[in-house]
C-alpha cells in the first residue's frame, strides 16, 4: 500500500515530529508499504495526495487545524474515493465533533491504532463497524451513530528511530532562530510523553495521560541522528523537560559521555515549581542555553486558578533570577483572559514583564486565553455557550478577531480588555532589541548579511513579533 501521512500546518518551525513517529512505527512493523509525508509548510497537500494515488490517506489536526484538516478531506473525497484517516490532540479530546467527511479517527497515541488499520485495508477493501470495533483506539460511525473503542498508552521503551529524511530537506537549512539567538540549523526532539502537572488551559498535558520517558540510548542516538544532518540547535520539546532529576542525570551523563554538548547547543522547558541549582547545574552541564517557562501570570489568584495551584509569582521571579546567576536565556509566556480576572489582575502581569526585562529575561510575550477541548477551561466555555462540539473551530485559532478579543473576557470589560491587551503587547516590543543583540553578538557579519537580504516576513517575526 501507498501511504500518505499529512501535515495541514503551513507555518511551524518545528517540523512534524508526531508524523516522523507514525512514520518510524509503521516502517518498523510493516516494511513493505510505502509511507510519505505530506507537509503543507512546503507544498500543496491535496495536489501531492491527487497526484500520488494513494491507498490511504492520515490527516492529522490539533484544534487550530481542524477546520482545515475537514476542508482538505472534503476536496480529496470529491475527486478520489481513498480511505481518510483523522488523528491528533483534537479529535482525541472532543469525539463529538468527528465528521463524516473522515471514515475513522484515531484517539490518542496513534501509532499502535494505524498500524492496525493499515492490516485491516489492506485485507479489507471497506472495512465497516465490526472490523473497527477490534481496534482499540477508534472512533467511527454505525446505524446507532459515533462509537468508540478504548485505546491503550504505548510503551517507549522500544520504540523505532526516527528517519529524518522523510521530511523536507528544508527544515535543516541555517537560520537565524529566534529561540537561541544565534545563526544554526535548529531541530526539535520530543524526549517524553506527558506532563506531571495539569494545568487548566493545556490541552497536550491532559492529550497524553501518564507521563512516559524514552530511554536514555534513544534520545543519544536521536541527538546523533540529528547532529549528522547538520543540526547545531535542538530544543527539546517536550511538555516538561526539566523535571525527573534521576532521569536528568542519566541524560547529561549520557550526552557528555558522547561529548555531544560540544556539538549540539540545547533548549527545553522547566517548571518553576521544581527548578532548583542542582537543576541548573544540569542544565549547564549539557549546554542548554535556551529554558522557557509558563509564566502565566503575575497576578497570584489568576496563577493559582490557571496552575491549579502548583506555582506562585515569588516562583516564577526565582526562576527567572536563577536563568540569570546561571547564564540561561530565560523566555516565557504570560496569559490574559481568564474567566473573571479582573483589569487590575491583569495588570500585574504587565509589571511582571516590566520586572523580567529588569531581571535578565530575553523574550517574554503575552497570549490571550483560548479554550481548548480536553482541558477544564473548555469546560467553562461549553457551560457559557461560548464552544461547542458543533462549533467553526477557525474561531480558536490565534489569529481569529473572536480568540484575539478574550473569548472569555467579561462583555462590560471587553472594549478597556483590548487596548490593555495592546498595551501588553508593546511592552514586549523591546524584546526585539535584545534579539537583535543576540545575533548581532553571535555572528555580526552573518547578522548583517541577513538582515540585508531576509524577506520582510521572516525579519517581522524574527525582530518585531512581541510573542515568543
Amino acid at each position: 500500500m501507498k501511504i500518505a501521512l499529512v501535515s495541514v500546518r503551513k507555518f511551524d518551525p518545528c517540523f512534524p515530529i508526531s508524523l516522523l513517529c507514525l512514520h518510524a512505527f509503521l516502517k518498523q512493523r510493516q516494511p513493505h508499504h510505502t509511507i510519505e509525508i505530506v507537509d503543507a509548510a512546503f507544498e500543496d497537500p491535496l495536489n501531492r495526495i491527487l497526484k500520488g494515488r494513494y491507498d490511504l490517506v492520515g490527516i492529522g489536526a490539533m484544534t487550530g487545524d481542524y477546520e482545515t484538516a475537514t476542508r482538505l478531506a472534503k476536496a480529496i473525497r470529491a475527486q478520489q474515493p481513498v480511505p481518510l484517516i483523522l488523528g491528533g490532540t483534537h479529535i482525541s479530546k472532543l469525539p463529538e465533533s468527528f465528521r463524516d467527511c473522515f471514515d475513522v479517527g484515531v484517539m490518542g497515541e496513534g501509532e499502535e491504532p494505524l498500524c492496525q488499520l493499515v492490516s485491516l485495508y489492506e485485507k479489507v477493501t471497506a472495512p465497516g463497524p465490526k472490523e473497527f470495533a477490534a481496534i482499540p483506539g477508534l472512533i467511527f460511525r454505525d446505524a446507532s451513530g459515533s462509537r468508540l473503542t478504548r485505546g491503550r498508552p504505548l510503551d517507549l521503551n522500544e520504540f523505532p528511530h526516527l528517519d529524518y529524511s522523510a521530511i523536507n530537506p528544508g527544515y535543516f537549512r541555517r537560520i537565524a532562530s529566534s529561540t537561541f539567538g544565534m545563526f544554526g540549523v535548529e531541530a526539535f526532539l520530543l524526549s517524553s510523553r506527558g506532563c506531571p502537572f495539569k494545568c487548566a488551559f493545556c490541552a497536550s498535558s491532559h492529550f497524553w495521560g501518564k507521563v512516559r520517558y524514552s530511554p536514555v540510548e534513544w534520545i543519544v542516538e536521536e541527538i546523533k541522528s540529528l547532529a549528522s544532518r547538520g543540526v547545531t540547535l535542538i530544543n527539546f520539546t517536550d511538555d516538561l523537560f526539566a523535571c525527573n532529576k534521576k532521569r536528568l542525570k542519566a541524560i547529561a551523563q549520557a550526552i557528555r559521555a558522547e561529548n555531544l554538548h560540544r556539538k549540539i547547543t540545547f533548549g527545553c522547558s522547566a517548571h518553576v515549581a521544581i527548578f532548583d541549582e542542582e537543576i541548573c547545574a544540569l542544565l549547564k552541564s549539557i549546554n542548554i542555553k535556551a529554558i522557557f517557562f509558563g509564566f502565566e501570570s503575575g497576578d497570584e489568584r489568576t496563577l493559582r486558578y490557571l496552575k491549579r495551584g502548583k506555582t506562585t509569582v515569588a516562583e516564577n521571579k526565582a526562576a527567572l533570577r536563577l536563568c540569570r546567576q546561571y547564564g540561561f536565556d530565560c523566555s516565557g509566556t504570560l496569559i490574559l483572559g481568564s474567566p473573571g480576572e479582573t483589569l487590575e489582575q491583569m495588570e500585574r502581569s504587565i509589571h511582571f514583564v516590566d520586572w523580567g526585562k529588569k531581571n535578565g529575561a530575553v523574550r517574554l510575550g503575552f497570549a490571550v486565553l483560548t479554550p481548548f477541548p480536553g482541558t477544564p477551561i473548555w469546560e467553562e466555555a461549553l457551560k457559557l455557550g461560548k464552544v461547542s462540539p458543533r462549533m467553526d473551530f477557525d474561531l480558536l485559532r490565534m489569529q481569529s478577531k473572536e480568540a484575539a478579543e478574550g473569548m472569555l473576557v467579561a462583555d462590560d470589560i471587553k472594549p478597556d480588555f483590548i487596548k490593555l491587551r495592546d498595551r501588553a503587547h508593546r511592552h514586549t516590543h523591546s524584546f526585539k532589541f535584545t534579539k537583535a543583540r543576540m545575533l548581532f553578538r553571535h555572528s555580526p557579519w552573518e547578522t548583517l548579511k541577513f538582515a540585508m537580504n531576509a524577506p520582510k516576513p521572516i525579519m517581522k517575526r524574527l525582530l518585531v513579533s512581541s510573542q515568543p
